[in-house]
């Protein structure tokens, strides 16, 4: 009688942890809605382990390398995170992630070829490897280690199965987040900033300056361009604006911004930059962009594009966000003429 009821007790207690995990996954479910942070994945994660009195986890995603790394942890050594990487097959995690089958092993005792985690070797106890999968893809694997053998419940198999979709979805949303944040602020042809994005951060910084300190803006415009798409074609066109940003890109400081305003115009947001030096950056930014738009006209001389460029500052010439950018564009008028 004593056994059966502690065989009850103990089984009470499972049942109980298990209600516990799914009430978590479905804070999960209402939390998705709302964030996708990996932090808050990863605390979710924890408390979910703790409740099922399992000692450890960690997420391993792939890359472009098709290499396994982990991206998060809890009851393994940091190290782990910045030292490991699993190529494709290697491992039980790579088997896992190259064959989208998940992998229980009660008993690690003689399993030599476990070796998972790199230096930090886990040869004893219980091991769970499920993969992540994202539209009928593998993006990585969600393992879970207990330290003693045997001692990873069947039942929780299916639980983490559960777990591991509600990762995956959360992996998937945050991809699609940060993507869509990107687009939000970047152009699609050069994969420079937009001119929404310049806008406001010129804003931000009129605001954060108060008139302490010049801000200057440089609006650039390759001239001709329109003959140039007319003999070379839209395509040669579009190449040459890639190659163009990637060139002011590269002559500017970190703290500087390059975007796309319109057409073949550019704007250089350059702040705590006197109007003087804004003038040398744009004769740099004339000297090393006409070099290049020379080699791409030769043929054609009626076709030679030309790069134009526009400086204005604030506080001297402009007192906000829009009255800079008429200026600018009015003295690139001038020089467009010349």
């Amino acid at each position: 009688m004593k056994e059966n009821i502690a065989s009850l007790k103990e089984e009470n207690e499972r049942l109980k942890k298990l209600i516990h995990c799914l009430f978590i996954l479905h804070g999960v479910d209402r939390e998705e809605t709302i964030t996708n942070s990996m932090d808050m994945l990863s605390d979710t994660l924890r408390d979910m382990i703790k409740t099922m009195g399992l000692d450890a986890y960690c997420i391993m995603l792939l890359n472009s390398q098709d290499e396994l790394s982990v991206k998060a942890l809890y009851g393994m050594p940091d190290s782990i995170k910045d030292n490991q990487m699993l190529k494709l097959g290697e491992g039980i995690s790579g088997q896992v992630a190259k064959t989208g089958k998940l992998a229980f092993i009660e008993n690690l005792s003689g399993k030599n070829t476990f070796n998972d985690y790199g230096g930090a070797k886990v040869t004893v106890g219980s091991f769970l490897s499920v993969p992540l999968n994202s539209d009928e893809k593998v993006i990585g694997v969600l393992n879970v280690h207990n330290k003693k053998p045997n001692s990873i419940d069947k039942s929780y198999v299916t639980i983490i199965q559960d777990i591991a979709k509600h990762v995956s979805l959360s992996i998937t949303n945050t991809k699609v987040y940060e993507k869509m944040k990107r687009i939000s602020v970047k152009d699609d042809l050069t994969e420079m900033y937009n001119r929404r994005y310049i806008m406001k951060k010129i804003d931000e910084e009129i605001a954060k300056s108060k008139g302490r300190y010049p801000i200057s803006v440089l609006m650039t415009e390759i001239k001709y361009l329109r003959s140039f798409n007319d003999s070379y074609g839209y395509l040669q066109g579009e190449q040459v604006l890639r190659e163009v940003a990637l060139i002011l890109q590269s002559k500017v400081r970190t703290c500087d911004r390059v975007a796309r305003y319109s057409g073949q115009r550019f704007i250089i947001f350059l702040p705590k930059t006197t109007k003087q030096r804004a003038v040398l950056i744009g004769d740099k930014f004339e000297e090393h962009v006409n070099a290049f738009l020379a080699t791409k006209t030769k043929t054609q001389p009626e076709s030679k594009l030309k790069l134009v460029v526009g400086v204005t500052s604030y506080p001297s010439d402009a007192s906000s966000s829009m009255s800079l950018i008429k200026s600018v564009d009015s003295i690139l008028k001038k020089e467009s003429f010349r």
